[in-house]
């Protein structure tokens, strides 16, 4: 079988809108805390960032238009430069188009789109258990390690 698709950037509401379906079903399919801490994602923040140039989303779609996959990215001043960085909000690739090309030319996309954005690095994030071997493959580098705590909600 053959997988065709297009990535592209869509950084409109409705675009969210759709993203945020496929949003929810992979918090519920990654995130060990979902039986404690509820997926709400707050659309009208997001609507805002997309507003103002901050959050941008990469699509993957077959060639129905369908959305098989997303990549959000929010770009904001690091803290410790100043400068812009990337920071990926979450990707989700459909479990039917993995290991198809869709996650690397997403990423292609995001990193453009980076830079078009003048951030001076990427950063990508990883639920433990996940093949990190990915990003490697992709020229990044492990650079730190994220420890978190869940307080009763």
């Amino acid at each position: 079988m053959e997988f065709e698709f297009t990535i592209q950037e869509e950084n409109n509401e409705e675009t969210l809108q759709e993203a945020m379906g496929l949003a929810s079903a992979h918090y519920y399919e990654v995130e060990d805390k979902a039986d404690k801490v509820p997926f709400m994602l707050d659309t009208s923040l997001l609507g805002q960032y997309l507003k103002a140039d901050l959050l941008y989303i990469v699509t993957a779609r077959d060639l129905q238009g369908t959305l098989v996959g997303y990549f959000a990215n929010m770009i904001s001043p690091d803290p410790i430069t100043s400068l812009p960085i990337g920071k990926e909000l979450g990707i989700y690739v459909d479990r039917a188009w993995r290991n198809t090309g869709v996650f690397r030319e997403m990423l292609k996309a995001v990193e453009q789109g980076a830079e078009d954005r003048y951030a001076y690095s990427q950063l990508l994030v990883f639920k433990q258990g996940h093949d990190h071997g990915i990003a490697l493959k992709c020229g990044y580098e492990p650079t730190e390690i994220v420890y978190q705590k869940v307080f009763e909600v």
